[in-house]
């Protein structure tokens, strides 16, 4: 069975434990528009007291993946909210735990059984101002033992919609280059 080629970022679904995840995050300010799943890092802080975040680009040491931002009227008189992504400058919402696994997409079919265990980097692309979705993926073409690769391949989803072995299968992954752990360099 064919796979939908539906690339949504990255997705909390648990942490190395086994624990599952229940929507814990931090407060951050986004210096840049993001997207529902895009992997972030920070980038300094706004002077208010929060740090700020920007999408992640492929090698960047990773902070976590955007799950929610805070509501901004939409600024017509109405009290109708723009909720589809978040603005640059909004108070954004990260799940930043070191140990959180993340279930995304593989942007090809070069994941396979004995790809689990290695490192890989991530696609960057812009989000879905559509839908408010990430388009990152897992960059399948990138595995590697080196641990300078930004995630680490737990295992595949094991669900029915998702066929291993075609294209654009779902994986969880680790961050494996976390600027909350190992003793990152600051910025």
């Amino acid at each position: 069975m064919a796979n939908t080629d539906n690339p949504n970022g990255f997705r909390p679904v648990q942490y190395l434990s086994g624990a599952p995840y229940t929507g814990s995050y931090n407060k951050y300010v986004a210096g840049e528009n993001l997207f529902l799943g895009d992997m972030v890092e920070l980038t300094g802080a706004d002077g208010d007291g929060y740090a700020v975040v920007a999408r992640a680009e492929a090698n960047d040491t990773l902070l976590g993946a955007v799950v929610g931002w805070d509501a901004v009227p939409s600024g017509n008189g109405s009290a109708a909210l723009e909720n589809l992504y978040c603005a640059s400058g909004t108070v954004v919402y990260i799940a930043d735990n070191p140990d959180l696994l993340f279930e995304a997409q593989q942007d090809d079919t070069d994941i396979l059984d004995a790809g689990i265990g290695l490192n890989a980097q991530i696609v960057v692309a812009a989000g879905s101002t559509a839908t408010g979705k990430s388009n990152m993926e897992i960059d399948s073409d990138t595995l590697a033992t080196t641990n300078t690769h930004e995630l680490q391949l737990v295992r595949f989803v094991d669900r029915e919609d998702n066929d291993r072995t075609a294209a654009n299968s779902r994986l969880v992954v680790k961050i494996n280059k976390h600027q909350r752990a190992n003793g990152s360099t600051g910025v």
